[in-house]
């Protein structure tokens, strides 16, 4: 399997072991100094503290990943001292202090042995496959006692593999394939597992039955519900292009969706917001389909647009930009796979159609339909209540960690 790999791909996974492997080493600066520089010190006003491991300081502006890691550490910061310990972060100071805010500590990677030798912690939760492979065996040697949480985020190899099915590149399989031994490894090695998903889940433990399981999905307050149905208009989309399946989603819809639409509806017109639009996305911009990068505040189109879309063909765990606009009370039409793992039935809290036609034909009744459209915003919002505010989620974080 691995010879299998494609060079690039196996120099890039090495350099990756190798810089995180390094991390830790004695450095010039004290872990003391760095304290005291970044003016950050542990929060002992709980009794047990938890240490969270991600790559990235959350950008929660930017992607669904990190709106749920800092939400999630929202949740942790009430009940546990709370440590967020990262490997990279945006340039702009105000991500980590909206964790300051919120009583998180932060501290870089490089730091994490010395702060592990300092303070105890009861539990570990490791975010991503790359992160655990390369910590899983230092923090079990360092801090034999601590309990480790995989959370995946995703099932990697199950969104490369539904990716593999719709574009039959074989350097996709490969990869789907070396994350499906990476992660199903990872989760035999830790003590419990956190899937953001159902379906997820059920792949994920098939070949370890008793590993221990929590569903952990994205989380989304609730919002002010914006215009009424005749004072919207257009469609929406909403994701980041570093992401694959966002790609292929825009250029499913604008190439095969969007002119069986406008057949019916000529003047319908679609925002596209997302940071790291490649070329074959720009080259869509035009009056009918608004290309508008990354937008600091989407409220405003999540309050006037019509119709939410969500044309993902693949992908895995639980979709953030629905959850998002349902928080909103803004109407979904999506896929199965962008329904996976959120409970929905369709045509209560959103439409779900795959095909060209099917999602065109969704998206014109819905456009239309004013009592159809009332009734999936009102059940989307309370689902969405019920299962993804942070309120709810929070009793899984809680239960997951006693």
């Amino acid at each position: 399997m691995k010879d299998k790999l494609p060079f690039s791909l196996k120099l890039a996974l090495k350099r990756q072991r190798a810089r995180l492997t390094a991390i830790g080493k004695p450095l010039q600066e004290t872990f003391a100094d760095y304290q005291k520089r970044t003016n950050r010190s542990a929060n002992k006003s709980f009794e047990s503290s938890v240490i969270v491991f991600d790559d990235l300081i959350p950008t929660p502006d930017l992607d669904a990943g990190s709106k749920r890691m800092l939400l999630v550490l929202q949740i942790l910061a009430q009940h546990y001292n709370t440590v967020f310990v990262y490997q990279r972060k945006n340039i702009n100071p105000r991500y980590e202090q909206a964790l300051w805010d919120e009583g998180v500590e932060t501290v870089d990677l490089i730091y994490y042995k010395q702060l592990l030798r300092k303070q105890k912690f009861k539990v570990a939760i490791v975010s991503r496959p790359e992160m655990a492979q390369a910590l899983f065996r230092p923090l079990r040697k360092l801090a034999p006692e601590m309990k480790i949480v995989f959370d995946t985020v995703d099932a990697h190899y199950r969104r490369l593999e539904l990716e593999y099915q719709v574009t039959g590149d074989p350097d996709v399989l490969d990869r789907a394939r070396l994350y499906r031994k990476i992660e199903l490894d990872l989760v035999r090695e830790s003590d419990i597992l956190w899937s953001t998903s159902p379906a997820d889940e059920a792949s994920m433990i098939a070949e370890v039955p008793d590993k221990a399981v929590a569903i952990i999905p994205t989380i989304h307050p609730l919002h002010d519900r914006g215009l009424k149905f005749s004072e919207r208009s257009g469609l929406l989309f909403i994701g980041n292009f570093n992401h694959t399946p966002n790609r292929d989603a825009v250029e499913f819809f604008v190439e095969q969706v969007l002119p069986l639409i406008r057949r019916e509806i000529p003047d319908i017109y679609l925002d596209v917001v997302g940071s790291n639009a490649p070329a074959k996305i720009q080259e869509y911009a035009s009056d009918v389909v608004r290309i508008n990068g990354y937008v600091p505040d989407i409220e405003p189109l999540l309050y006037s647009r019509r119709v939410f879309v969500a044309p993902l063909r693949f992908g895995a765990g639980v979709k953030g930009k629905i959850g998002d606009a349902l928080s909103y009370g803004l109407p979904v039409v999506t896929t199965d796979i962008g329904a996976e793992g959120m409970g929905f039935e369709n045509g209560k809290q959103t439409l779900i159609a795959n095909t060209p036609e099917e999602f065109a034909n969704a998206v014109i009744t819905l456009y239309r339909n004013e009592q159809l459209w009332q009734s999936l915003s009102d059940n989307g919002f309370t689902h969405i209540a019920n299962y993804f505010s942070p309120q709810a989620v929070e009793t899984a974080i809680l239960k997951s960690l006693a």
